[in-house]
Parts: structure tokens; C-alpha cells; sequence
């Protein structure tokens, strides 16, 4: 009986083995030149890799109906190729065309505490403490952001 279980668990991984795809090739640019990190990957699954430094990849899927592999790299056009895996290897060697992104205006913006005639007082909330640039999370450093305040010395009092 021992044996009949060795025999049939052998089997039964051999025949998922038999049932997997290795899916191997390079991503390079249109100059040649190796891509580093590109995602390949099959949608809808969790098979897929990175491009090594020469620009190769590899990995194993148990997918056997037609799939859709997606191929992509920062600062290159996506591409998405159908495939059919089979029991063998299969090897797509891959082009990326370089695209052109451009950035656009990002605008930063702080709190700020007011204190002038009109307004001779302002309250700190927690949130006012917790949020003010260069406070440190810290009362004393949320103070001496507020108008009039200056550090005497190097003991960091009021």
C-alpha cells in the first residue's frame, strides 16, 4: 500500500508538471538595448516576472487556454500580446517603443497661522500640530512656527 501512494503521488506530480508553461525571452528597446524591470505578467493570474539586467526573463505558468500577456516599463508604451501556453517552452523576445510623458505643475500647500491687530490670538489643534511643516510633531516646534516666536539659545524655550 506504501508503494501504491509513492507510485500515484509521483504520478499525479509529473502530470502537474507535464501541465505547466515556461514562458522565457528578453525586453530590449528600439535600439536594442536592454529594458531593467519590466513587468511581464498574465493578465487575470499571478504568474509573472521582472526583466533581469540584460533585459531576460522567465517564469512558469500552469495557464493553458489562450491568455493575454501584458508587458510593461516605465517610460515605454505598454504592449499586451495573446498567447496560447503549451506544454513546452515558449519564447517571445519583446520591444518596447519609448514614450514621451511629460509632468505637470504640482502645487504644494502648507497651514499657516495667522496672528496680526484684527486676530492677537490663534489656537493650536492637535491636528495644526501634528501637520505643521518642521514641527515634528512637537508643541514646542509648532510654537515656534507661530509669528513673533523666536528660539533663545540652544534650550529651544520661548
Amino acid at each position: 500500500m506504501k508503494y501504491l501512494t509513492t507510485f500515484f503521488l509521483f504520478l499525479s506530480a509529473f502530470y502537474l508538471t507535464a501541465q505547466s508553461t515556461t514562458i522565457e525571452g528578453t525586453v530590449r528597446d528600439a535600439k536594442g538595448e536592454p529594458i531593467i524591470a519590466a513587468n511581464i505578467g498574465i493578465v487575470g493570474s499571478y504568474d509573472g516576472t521582472s526583466s533581469d539586467v540584460d533585459g531576460s526573463y522567465r517564469f512558469t505558468t500552469v495557464v493553458t487556454d489562450t491568455a493575454i500577456l501584458a508587458i510593461s516599463a516605465i517610460g515605454y508604451e505598454s504592449q499586451e500580446l495573446r498567447i496560447l501556453p503549451g506544454s513546452a517552452t515558449l519564447r517571445l523576445d519583446i520591444e518596447l517603443r519609448e514614450t514621451v510623458s511629460e509632468l505637470t505643475a504640482v502645487t504644494i500647500t502648507a497651514g499657516s497661522f495667522e496672528a496680526s491687530d484684527e486676530k492677537r490670538g490663534t489656537v493650536l489643534k492637535p491636528l495644526d500640530i501634528v501637520t505643521t511643516a518642521g514641527a515634528t510633531a512637537d508643541i514646542y516646534g509648532a510654537l515656534n512656527t507661530l509669528p513673533g516666536t523666536t528660539v533663545n539659545g540652544e534650550a529651544g524655550q520661548i
